[in-house]
Order: structure tokens, then C-alpha cells, then sequence
């Protein structure tokens, strides 16, 4: 989703003994006491312990956890946290939970009740588990427990316990002075031999970590947009633009900062910066393989060494794309150690950005350009024949030695490099191809027209090096129009080649269609500069006829082909209207389609069901995939036009329909029923309890319309709700009765198709 501005920190910590203490105890431990009772859970994990940790003072930060020194004897440690904002915690609870009195309020909700009932044990294990996963701790560990739904009430599997435990609301105390809530019961616990100074940074840890995201599991929106990482001039550390992992908005809506990409931008105002700057930021860190996008611009920067050292913060980073773009960049090697190799490197033509690649990684091994995608962008032919002359010189004086010595130290042009813990296996020497000695996936040469040959005859021959060359017929073009007015032909052939190469749409091959263009320009030139010798173009009439013919041939077949594909481009259309329409975002399309995703829409947010609506838009995504592929000539679909299209995916929607319809009462639905029927008469909008009913019904009279337009002799069955004793079982023979008159109409379609077939193929006596 999209990223929200939200800067009221939110976070659980641990009661200090100040807050239990006169002359700062707080008003509700004045009023209701300091003890505690425990759930039913920690009871049954731990006995009858209803003690728990408190600290010297209080903690609101992320702690270092390094050196946690365990003890030999284990140790109870019972955690009833406190709840903390830099906002105003009535909006929370205004937005989130159920007031019982002035101070006690429900909120979230966490596993407490131990599953006794033989028959719930039994019934639950028939379930498979949904998405949901709550981190308990148990004993020393944190473990992962999945998740299953019984009427709508959620339940966790502990496997080495085999026991089941119920996830109930929890009961919190509200201490309006400090604006804080205390949990009343103790919640979870630890048993561990790590000493209690230490457990109090780990056990904080595991609060913000953990705890915080599975009680307001229900309550949290992710966000999950990239984010900007702060670097300040001169500063040797960077940033997170927040504070905590849980902010709240201005509304007291509740969210969780749980991007795993991250940009760091090092611009013409900032240094790089030194050994390590990403320290603070990422310690402790529990993000989960993230991914890096780095890009570094300016004048005469230092690269110091380990500068971006993910290796020792113990972050297995994947660096997604690295763009270099400096003058005069002084490098202090190795400024990268990350886990990974780096998917797509973008450099100048400069051998020292270069070596800062090739001679970065660490821990696994140097050359962490293994496997990319480099590009590499020069200004002149000159340059980048020097350039790859230089690298070829580089990686040879690393070829001779690289076999023989741990550590290598090195100069080249002046430039002292330096290599530890080479791995053989890192590098391909044996290769004749120079960039196949060094890993890379790929080799992109951007920038002016170069002699391709020249090119191989220095690196090799690769049907991986690539050549994106600048768009010089653009530029001569415009340097020509600047510099001297053109002839009236002249002037018809150029527009007719801009307009050709702003041509765009999914499926054409841009390259290709330039390539054309600059053919049959060029034949003109050249057949011009012979026929004329100077002369006037109006003397080579034919010339200038047959080349607009072909430009326009050209013209007409590109759009021709677009004008071919229009339906599966109305189609798309459609599938982002229907995806912004799920995401309750405004839209300009009037299909009815459109209107029953709205309907739909209101069920699933009054059942809180968000996977459906994911389950949708992924396969809604799958769909515009396989046009796409289909428009480049990748793949065939089952469909022609954009009817088809709403027929299959109406189908897909029948077991989804199914799915939401919910428990009901017969009494409830029969009022929905009633209710609908009068409104549809009275030609007025229905918003009731459970939309579902709307949204069967009405597409029930949908399918019936349109099996008599295919045939008006149809005779449908009355519809009779008065043998069935529940709510469910009428949503079930409503849902069976949709899709019955819906096979009925593909039947009808198919059969009406066939006769049209027939009917073309018949020759009329006309003659």
C-alpha cells in the first residue's frame, strides 16, 4: 500500500518500579493495587507465578543486546507490559478498542485460554491453518504457532505440546495522566538463564519485535513502500526516517513499518560516509534479507572502507541495484560487504568505480559483481576502449597472483588496491571472454555509436554484451532543424519518422520499428546524394513518393496492429478499474461489473475479510500478466474480447461469492429477501446487513436476463425459500440455483456461436 505520513510513535516497554512508587506511582496502580493475575496459558507453560519484571527506570529505545551473558541458573520472568505514544492514546482507543469503564478498556488480543473440550480439540484439528502466525515464547525460545478459525474465533497449535490455546481479547488498564495502558493480567513469560539486566534489553526487544505486532495483529495496517534511509553531511551513521516500528496517525489508525526495501542516496551535498555507517540504523535489526537500492552522485567523494558493511550487523542484504555517478571518487577497499551479489550495477566509464565493485564483498568472497547486470556509460569511443583496456590489465595483474596469495596488495595507474579472502571460485579465469572472467551476467555499453567489432576484439566475443547506443538520428534530426530551414518533402519525411518512432504500446519492439526507420532514411540520403549531385529535391519527385509510401506503410501497420489488439487493451483497462475499485479508489469506466465489485466490496469489509479481496487482486494481476505475454507474442488466452473476459472472470467469482456469504440467520435472510424484493420495486439502492443477499439475487436476475435474450421461450423455477430451516441452507440453494442458470447460459452461448458459424458459412444465391 501506499505510504502514509504518520510520526506518533507507539510501543510496549516494561512497568519501572518508579511508576509502582510513590511520589510517581501511577493513578491506576493507586486505585486497583500493583498485583496481577495470570492467563490461563503462562499457568499452564509455568505454574502459578503471578510476578513479573519490572526495571530501574524506564525503557523507550531498542536496546544493544551483544553481550547478554547467560547464567547458569534459570530464571522467571513474567511480562505485564505497558503500552506507550507519543500521541494521544484516547484516539487510540477511540479507533481501536471497546471502552468498559473509565479506566478499563479491550484492546487487541493474544493467545490466553488453554482448549480443554475434547469435541473443539477434535473439530480443530480437522482444520487447516490460515495465514495468521503469533510468536509465543516458550521456555527460552520464541516459536512460531500457525493458526486455525472455528466460528470465527482463532486458535494456535503448539506442536510440541500438541495442545491448542484461544486467542482472546485482552483487558488493559487506562492511566490517563501518564497516557499509558498496563496490561491487567500477565500476559506471557520468559524461562531462561540469561541475567536480568540483560533479558531487560532482549525482553524489550521481543515486545516491539514480536509482542506489539501479534496483539494488534487485527488493528495494524502495513505499510510496506520503499523507504529513504537519512544521510547527513558529514555524518557517519544514517537514518530511518521514524522512530519506532508502530506509528499512529492523527485518526488513531495503528501502523507497522514493515519495509523490506530500503534507498540510500548519497547526493552532490553529502560525503560517503564512513566504517559503519549503517550501525545504527540496523542493529538488532530483525528485517528479514532485505533489499538495498544505492545510488551515489556528486564530485570528488571518499569511499571509506566498509562504508556500507552489511556483513558485521549480521544483515544478509540482497543489493538490488547500485548506481555510481561521481568525479573523482578516492576508494578505500572493500566499501561493500553484504551477503549477496548485486543484481544490477550501473557505473561511469571510470576503472576506480569499477575495482570498488569488483574488489568489494567480504564475506563472500570479493567481486560482488558476480552474476549482475553492469552497465557501463561513456562519452566517447575513446574512452571506453581505454577503459576496457584498463579493466583487461587489472584483472590479468589479479589473475597472475590471485592463485597464489591469500592477500593481495596491488597498483595500478597509481592506485593501490587492495584483496583478502580471494576465492578461486569467485572468478572465471580460464575463460578467453574478459567479463565471463569475472562473472557477469550481463554487459551493457551505453552511449555514442562505437565500432562493435573493436569492442570484442579487446573483451571477446558475448552474446551477453549489449549495446544501447544515444538516439542520434533524433539529434541530427533537431541539429538540422535548428541549423537550416528544410524543404517542404523534407520536412513530410522527418515528421513522418517522429511520429513513427513516438509510436508506443505493449508489444512493439521499439528498437526494431527505430531500426526501420533509419533504413529507409538512410536509403533516401543516399540515393538522393547520387540522383541530385545538388540539384533540388523536387527534382527526385519518385524518390521522395516511394519513401513517404514506405514510411507510411510502416505508420499504418504499427497502429494497424494496435487497432488489432485494442479489445485486450480496453481489457487492461478494465482490471486496473476493477483493481482500483477493490481498493476503494475512484473510477471512470461504467461497466456493471464495476458495480457489483462495489457491492462486493462492502462485504468484505463488513466480514473484515481482506484476503479475499488479495485472492482477487492477485489473480486479477495473473490475468494482465497473460495479456501482456499475449501482446508480445509470448503466449495464447482463452479470450477474444472484453465480454469473454467478464464471463471468465464472473466464474471466477462464483465460489468467491460462495465463500463470503456468512452465517445468517433464515429469519435474517428472509427479512434481506423481503427487503430487496420491495426496494427493487420501488426502484431504490439497498443497504443492508448482509449485502450477499443483494449480490446473489441480483446476479441470479442478471443470468436469467441474459439466458431469454439467447431464448425468450425459457421457463425459469419458482423460487421457494419454505422447506429450509436456516439462513445457510437459503444462501447455499441460492448459490447452487446462480450457478445451475449459469451453466444453462453458457450452454445457450456456445450453441448460439455455433449457429452463427453456420449461418456465415452458407453462400447466399445473390449472383
Amino acid at each position: 500500500m501506499e505510504e502514509k505520513s504518520v510520526n506518533n510513535g507507539v510501543y510496549l516497554t516494561f512497568i519501572s518500579e518508579p511508576e509502582m512508587e510513590m511520589p510517581n506511582k501511577l493513578n491506576v496502580f493507586r486505585e486497583k493495587g500493583i498485583a496481577s493475575s495470570q492467563t490461563d496459558f503462562t499457568k499452564f507453560l509455568y505454574g502459578e507465578n503471578n510476578s513479573y519484571l519490572t526495571t530501574y527506570e524506564q525503557i523507550s529505545r531498542k536496546q544493544s543486546i551483544d553481550n547478554i551473558k547467560p547464567y547458569n541458573l534459570k530464571n522467571y520472568y513474567g511480562i505485564r507490559t505497558i503500552l506507550k505514544t507519543d500521541g494521544l492514546m484516547s484516539e487510540l482507543i477511540r479507533k481501536n478498542a471497546t471502552l468498559i469503564s473509565n479506566d478499563e478498556v479491550v484492546l487487541g488480543s493474544y493467545p490466553t485460554k488453554i482448549v480443554a473440550d475434547d469435541t473443539l480439540i477434535k473439530s480443530l484439528k480437522k482444520l487447516g491453518f490460515n495465514d495468521k502466525v503469533y510468536n509465543v515464547p516458550i521456555g527460552e525460545d520464541i516459536t512460531s504457532c500457525q493458526t486455525v478459525t472455528f466460528n470465527d474465533e482463532d486458535y494456535i497449535y503448539i506442536k510440541g505440546k500438541d495442545i491448542f490455546v484461544k486467542i482472546n481479547p485482552l483487558v488493559w488498564y487506562y492511566d490517563e495522566a501518564s497516557n499509558s495502558l498496563i496490561s491487567k493480567d500477565v500476559i506471557c513469560a520468559f524461562y531462561t538463564s540469561i541475567g536480568i539486566n540483560d533479558f531487560q534489553k532482549y525482553g524489550y526487544n521481543f515486545l516491539n519485535e514480536y509482542l506489539i505486532r501479534d496483539i494488534f495483529k487485527n488493528n495494524i495496517i502495513s505499510l510496506t513502500k520503499p523507504v529513504n534511509l537519512i544521510v547527513e553531511k558529514d555524518s557517519s551513521e544514517m537514518y530511518l526516517p521514524y522512530d519506532y516500528d508502530i506509528d499512529m496517525d492523527n485518526e488513531g489508525k495503528l501502523y507497522s513499518h514493515d519495509e523490506n526495501e530500503y534507498n540510500i542516496n548519497i547526493d552532490e551535498k553529502k560525503d560517503l560516509t564512513s566504517f559503519n555507517a549503517l550501525e545504527y540504523t540496523f542493529k538488532n535489526s530483525y528485517k528479514h534479507n532485505p533489499i538495498f537500492n544505492i545510488t551515489i552522485k556528486g564530485n570528488n567523494k571518499i569511499a571509506y572502507s566498509h562504508a556500507l558493511d552489511f556483513v558485521s550487523l549480521g544483515i544478509n542484504a540482497r543489493i538490488s541495484n547500485i548506481v555510481i555517478d561521481v568525479n573523482n571518487l578516492v576508494v578505500n577497499h572493500p566499501v561493500i560487504c553484504a551477503g549477496s551479489y548485486i543484481d544490477n550495477a550501473n557505473i561511469r566509464c571510470d576503472l576506480n568505480q569499477f575495482a570498488t565493485l569488483y574488489l568489494s564483498g567480504d564475506v563472500i568472497g570479493h567481486n560482488i559483481l558476480k552474476g549482475s547486470n553492469l552497465t557501463i556509460n561513456y562519452t566517447s569511443e575513446t574512452e571506453v576502449y581505454a577503459f576496457l583496456i584498463d579493466i583487461k590489465k587489472l584483472v590479468n595483474v589479479l589473475k597472475k597472483n590471485a592463485l597464489k596469495y591469500k592477500q593481495i596488495y596491488f597498483d595500478y595507474k597509481k592506485v593501490v588496491y587492495e584483496c583478502v579472502f580471494l576465492k578461486e571460485e569467485d572468478y572465471n579465469f580460464y575463460d578467453n571472454n574478459l567479463f565471463k572472467q569475472i562473472g557477469l551476467a550481463t554487459l551493457t555499453l551505453n552511449g555514442p555509436t562505437i565500432n562493435k567489432d573493436k569492442v570484442e576484439k579487446i573483451i571477446g566475443n558475448d552474446e551477453n554484451i549489449f549495446y544501447t547506443f544515444e538516439d542520434n538520428i533524433s539529434k541530427e534530426l533537431s541539429k538540422v532543424s535548428e541549423e537550416s530551414s528544410l524543404s517542404k518533402e523534407a520536412e513530410h519525411i522527418l515528421d513522418l519518422a517522429k511520429e513513427i518512432i513516438s509510436i508506443d504500446y505493449i508489444g512493439i519492439n521499439k528498437e526494431s520499428v527505430r531500426e526501420k526507420v533509419d533504413e529507409i532514411i538512410d536509403e533516401y540520403n543516399n540515393l538522393y546524394s547520387k540522383e541530385t549531385k545538388g540539384l533540388s529535391l523536387s527534382t527526385n519527385s519518385a524518390l521522395y513518393t516511394n519513401t513517404v509510401i514506405k514510411l507510411e506503410n510502416l505508420r499504418d501497420t504499427l497502429y494497424h496492429n494496435f487497432e488489432k489488439n485494442v479489445d485486450y487493451y480496453d481489457i487492461l483497462d478494465l482490471i486496473e478499474n476493477v483493481i482500483k475499485k477493490l481498493n476503494d479508489e475512484e473510477v471512470e469506466l461504467n461497466y456493471e461489473i464495476l458495480n457489483d465489485i462495489n457491492t462486493l466490496n462492502i462485504i468484505l469489509k463488513y466480514s473484515e475479510d481482506n484476503q479475499t479481496k488479495i485472492e482477487i487482486i492477485t489473480y486479477l494481476e495473473s490475468e494482465r500478466k497473460s495479456i501482456t505475454d499475449y501482446l508480445c507474442n509470448k503466449k495464447e488466452i482463452d479470450y477474444k474480447n472484453i465480454n469473454d473476459f467478464i464471463k471468465k472472470f464472473r466464474i471466477f467469482l462464483v465460489p468467491i461469492l460462495t465463500k463470503v456469504s456468512g452465517n445468517v440467520s433464515k429469519i435474517d435472510v428472509m427479512e434481506q429477501i423481503k427487503n430487496y424484493a420491495i426496494n427493487e420495486m420501488n426502484n431504490k439502492s439497498l443497504e443492508n446487513k448482509n449485502n450477499y443477499i443483494r449480490v446473489i439475487l441480483t446476479e441470479i436476475n442478471n443470468v436469467k436476463e441474459d439466458i431469454l435474450k439467447l431464448d425468450n421461450s425459457y421457463t425459469f423455477e419458482e423460487i421457494d425459500f419454505s422447506s429450509f430451516n436456516t439462513g445457510n441452507e437459503i444462501i447455499d440453494y441460492l448459490d447452487s440455483l446462480f450457478i445451475k442458470y449459469y451453466g444453462i447460459y453458457l450452454r445457450l452461448y456456445d450453441e448460439t456461436q455455433k449457429q452463427n458459424v453456420y449461418k456465415k458459412n452458407l453462400i447466399p444465391k445473390i449472383y
